[in-house]
């Protein structure tokens, strides 16, 4: 009579289970280790598949978790996330209260000595150059935009604002002014000396001048010793380095830099750079526009390229105050959208055209965000793990949450975006495994990030509508995370059947030890 095939299974079986667990040979007759085999195999089953729901339904509350979700943080990290807050609101009240101040001195000459008396190093060195700190709210923006993504024109709308920003960059010119009379004296680009003999320098210093270069700068008596970082205000009239945008008509306090994960879209990239200039500069910030544009067919990896950005921007000019991390399809509709940093995390784009204006999903963290330099730090940056589209969003959710910070985020009305036609470019496609990937997020916040970033940079080029880095990212690193899961799962399932299995044997290994 041929034998059953789950029995055969068993009988090679049982006794390596039973050696392993109770060091002795187990006896037991066929039928009854078929019944046994079979119990042990339904129970598995149902058990395995309550273990997959639990899973999925964890899933699903790691994406849609509750507005009240806040991981623990630690006493320290509160309150670095505090004083970083506290920092920034400072900072910004300080600004206002200087413009303000800017304002009467320049609209009401009566006002002038009492002004004097409360303005800081930093503004008057700014009026003695016969300039202004740029505005909190500039009077040019104009509101709601029309986005063109007309193409025909694109490359002479291009060549135009190319020229436009070559002849801006030109001229820096530095002023000084006597505040009472209102009288200016240009310097133009500031006076060139060739040589300097005695009697220059002497003149210079009367009039309060300094050298630096070939450029000659008025300064205030009270800001020629002072240290850098003993300033009060984001405030200076330097000229920054090749490929930043300053305002033509006052000094910024704002300092914007823009990094845009790139692979392979020229097309939204020429659309991006016409639409954002004229409202960057409308907004008079400093800014620069940071593509980092991966090289090779590797996998796309969004939130590694954004960390390279932080990395390379901050080399590059550390003057700046925000970052702000941009999708190249994403254009606003409005340039009261400020592309400035707030004392919490930002997200800019609340409201795009495809989800009808409407926010997704309240967790989102995703498309157009900003974060300050110290805030980015702080959070470690994002997670390198997320090779291909999806999750790295929510994971820098889940981040800034742990780290005692909560994310700002703007209003619908004014947060409008156009987000260009695309598909998922080859490379690129949807990671089937983001959510398993993000299930330990909070485990590896503290050595996956800016801590742990490896890349290699190719070429790096600075001009006038963009700035270019080419990098090579690597790949992943070991097993995926698919064939991880798999092993997961199948490692439950063993694990499942040995102890239903032990469990269910135990009455008979105990009725025959007795015997």
């Amino acid at each position: 009579m041929m034998k059953h095939p789950i029995q055969s299974v068993h009988r090679r079986t049982y006794n390596v289970i039973h050696r392993i667990f109770f060091r002795g040979p187990l006896k037991l007759k066929h039928q009854q280790s078929l019944v046994l085999w079979r119990r042990v195999l339904v129970t598995a089953t149902i058990l395995f598949v309550v273990l997959h729901i639990l899973f999925q339904l964890d899933f699903a509350f790691v994406v849609f978790m509750p507005d009240s979700y806040k991981t623990d943080a630690s006493a320290e990290v509160c309150i670095e996330a505090k004083r970083l807050e506290t920092q920034h609101d400072d900072i910004q009240d300080k600004l206002k209260s200087q413009i303000k101040l800017q304002t009467r001195l320049l609209h009401e000459e009566y006002v002038v000595d009492e002004v004097d008396e409360i303005l800081l190093p930093e503004t008057k060195k700014v009026l003695d150059e016969g300039r202004a700190i740029c505005p909190f709210y500039p009077p040019d923006l104009v509101g709601s935009l029309e986005v063109n993504t007309e193409t025909s024109s694109l490359d002479v709308d291009l060549k135009r604002l190319d020229d436009s920003l070559k002849q801006h960059y030109k001229g820096f010119p530095i002023y000084h002014t006597n505040r009472r009379r209102r009288s200016l004296i240009n310097y133009f680009d500031g006076l060139q000396f060739q040589t300097i003999n005695a009697l220059d320098k002497r003149r210079l210093r009367k009039n309060h001048l300094v050298q630096r270069g070939k450029y000659v700068y008025k300064l205030d008596s009270t800001m020629e010793d002072q240290n850098v970082s003993e300033i009060h205000l984001p405030v200076s009239t330097k000229r920054p380095p090749m490929g930043i945008v300053f305002p033509k008509h006052c000094i910024p306090h704002r300092k914007t830099a823009i990094v845009i994960p790139y692979r392979n879209r020229l097309d939204h990239l020429m659309l991006f750079v016409r639409h954002m200039h004229s409202i960057l500069q409308r907004q008079e910030i400093e800014y620069g526009i940071y593509v980092i544009n991966l090289a090779g067919d590797a996998l796309f990896n969004r939130a590694k390229l954004l960390n390279i950005g932080f990395k390379e921007v901050m080399k590059h000019f550390p003057g700046y105050d925000c970052i702000i991390f941009h999708d190249v399809d994403l254009l606003p509709e409005d340039d009261r959208n400020l592309y400035t940093c707030s004392s919490e995390p930002k997200h800019m784009s609340a409201a795009i055209n495809i989800f009808h204006y409407k926010i997704p999903y309240q967790q989102i963290f995703g498309g157009v965000t900003a974060m300050t330099p110290e805030q980015f730090r702080l959070v470690n940056g994002y997670s390198n793990e997320y090779w291909g589209w999806g999750g790295e969003d929510d994971d820098m959710f889940r981040r800034i949450f742990r780290m005692c910070m909560s994310v700002y985020r703007i209003s619908s009305n004014v947060a409008r975006y156009h987000m260009a036609k695309h598909t998922h470019d080859k490379g690129n496609e949807v990671l089937p495994e983001r959510f398993n990937i993000l299930k330990g997020a909070d485990n590896r916040q503290s050595w996956d990030g800016l801590s742990s970033l490896e890349y290699q940079v190719l070429n790096r080029q600075y001009n006038f509508l963009y700035n270019n880095i080419t990098v090579l990212i690597g790949s992943p690193n070991g097993l995926n995370m698919k064939t991880l899961g798999i092993w997961k799962h199948l490692l439950i399932f063993g694990i499942c059947v040995t102890i239903i299995y032990v469990l269910l044997l135990k009455d008979a290994f105990i009725q025959e030890s007795k015997t």
